[in-house]
């Protein structure tokens, strides 16, 4: 059996099937940061101790999971406040998650 992709409408709008995986793309991008937080609160409190205010942790959850989990992680590498070039890979989560808000803005047009 042979699958032929389906053709995408005229003026170079992506096919459904284009979109459907771009969502579940986002979804998948958008979901598995929240879950290892979850995970990390549940079964360590390392976002706990590295992110002293309860509302700076749920901004993170739902706004920037990636650079909140970013964060945790670097902020445990030395138990202590994340500094030089952990900024660094913090500053790329930060992208990462900006990237993730900009494709959910291009996939809802």
């Amino acid at each position: 059996m042979l699958i032929t992709p389906i053709p995408a409408p005229g003026k170079g709008e992506p096919s459904v099937a284009v979109r459907i995986m771009g969502w579940l793309t986002v979804l998948f991008l958008m979901s598995v940061p929240r879950l290892i937080l979850v995970g990390m609160w549940i079964f360590g409190g390392l976002v706990g101790k590295a992110i002293d205010s309860t509302a700076l942790r749920v901004l993170g959850f739902l706004l920037l999971p990636t650079t909140t989990l970013t964060y945790a992680i670097m902020w445990s590498v030395n138990s202590e406040p994340v500094a030089g070039a952990q900024w660094i890979v913090v500053g790329i989560a930060f992208i990462v998650d900006i990237g993730i808000w900009a494709s959910v803005k291009l996939l809802s047009r």
